[in-house]
C-alpha cells in the first residue's frame, strides 16, 4: 500500500474484517508499504489503529511477488507462493473462504 493512496485507505476496513475473521485460524494479514519514510508509515498506522504488521518496502518484495495496480492483494500460502492476486481487499474474504473449503493436502 501506498501512504498516498486513498483507495488502499478505504479498504483498510475491509482487511480488518478479515484478520478479525480469520487471524485466529492461522492467516496473517501483513502490509506492505511504500511510503517516504518509516516514520510516516507508523504513523499512518497509528491513527488508523491497524492491528496488522507493517513493512516499509523500497519496491522490492512487490516486484518479487508481481504485484500490479490493478491486483495489489495477494494471498500465499506457507511455502509464500502466490495462489491469488486480488483487486480488491473485498475479495479476499470470498477467495479465503473458497481455500479454506478445499480439502487440505498434506505436504509433499
Amino acid at each position: 500500500w501506498s501512504a498516498a493512496n486513498r483507495r488502499w485507505m478505504k479498504d483498510s476496513e475491509a482487511l480488518e474484517q478479515v484478520y478479525g475473521t480469520y487471524h485466529e485460524k492461522g492467516v496473517e494479514v501483513v502490509g506492505i508499504a511504500t511510503a517516504p519514510s518509516a516514520k510516516r508509515v507508523q504513523e499512518i498506522c497509528q491513527e488508523n489503529e491497524f492491528i496488522w504488521p507493517q513493512v516499509v518496502d523500497s519496491g522490492k518484495i512487490a516486484s518479487e511477488h508481481h504485484v500490479t495496480p490493478d491486483k495489489p492483494y495477494l494471498i500465499l500460502n506457507r511455502q509464500r507462493n502466490v495462489v491469488a492476486a486480488l483487486s480488491s481487499a473485498h475479495e479476499i474474504d470470498r477467495v479465503l473462504r473458497q481455500l479454506s473449503a478445499q480439502p487440505s493436502r498434506k505436504a509433499e
